[in-house]
């Protein structure tokens, strides 16, 4: 992962990164609109994110992705769909849209009452928008924030919201073996010293496994969610998934349960009724 404004200006080695083995660079570019960009406290600006993306691409490395921020203060339709054209025109892979959400204890959070920032029914509109203006550029949306060209899609998240398994080795870092997460604590020189013991975190369970594979386009295969768990959908969560397929809000093929865009805006509620 890197800063544009650090790739362009402070002379990353990106061929030594390409020697090394990286194969792949996400860049948190937010918006291609430099006013939308100094709003989100950015220090770069477009031309940065160009160049930064051309060097990377000089030295070989040509998986790379770029963030989108949705729903920032000043951001219109058209704007965004400046900045979807802008990463389709630079020939990048991946691209991951995400809806800003204000933090408390950040920045944003302070100035909240300052911020002119789109209501409910205008971030509805921006989501939809990228969701349409990226597969019109063929970037696939394969989960509720990320869009890929065929091929190009996060391997290690999909791992997260398939429930596989996963080994993160370090300070602060969790795991899912066998079903089971667990942690290291954030204590750098207990783990240095081998006194760091990890902490179990509960299971991937049922719930868990839904609520995941419905992040996902592909939705939830039914065979597979009684073969792993023992689990089916009850009358009352089956006629509710009628509803939701008869408003628009996902398909349902027989055998697969999947949200559409719009369903993925209202994903959480959804999980309620569900679960």
């Amino acid at each position: 992962e890197i800063n544009p404004v650090d790739a362009a200006k402070k002379n990353l080695d990106f061929a030594l990164l390409r020697e090394s083995g990286v194969n792949r660079i996400s860049m948190g570019m937010q918006s291609a609109n430099d006013g939308e960009r100094r709003a989100l406290g950015r220090l770069s600006g477009r031309d940065d994110v160009s160049l930064a993306v051309k060097r990377a691409q000089d030295a070989g490395i040509d998986n790379i992705s770029l963030d989108l921020m949705l729903a920032v203060p000043g951001q219109t339709v058209n704007s965004l769909k400046d900045s979807i054209a802008f990463c389709a025109d630079a020939g990048v892979h991946h691209v991951s849209a995400y809806i800003l959400k204000i933090e408390e204890g950040t920045r944003f959070y302070e100035k909240r009452g300052e911020l002119t920032l789109p209501d409910e029914d205008a971030t509805c509109e921006l989501y939809l928008t990228a969701c349409e203006e990226l597969e019109k550029r063929g970037f696939m949306q394969y989960e509720i924030s990320n869009f890929a060209k065929p091929g190009y899609e996060g391997r290690h998240n999909l791992i997260y919201w398939d429930c596989g398994d996963y080994l993160g080795l370090g300070p602060a870092a969790h795991s899912c073996m066998g079903g089971r997460r667990f942690y290291y604590p954030a204590d750098t020189e207990a783990f240095l010293n081998d006194k760091a013991a990890p902490v179990m975190d509960g299971g991937c369970g049922a719930e868990d496994y839904l609520i995941l594979q419905l992040r996902l386009r592909k939705g939830l295969d039914l065979a597979t969610y009684k073969a792993r768990y023992g689990k089916e959908f009850s009358t009352a969560q089956l006629a509710f998934v009628k509803n939701c397929v008869k408003s628009g809000y996902a398909t349902l093929d027989g055998s697969t349960l999947a949200l559409t865009p719009a369903g993925l805006i209202v994903q959480n509620s959804i999980l309620a009724e569900l679960l």
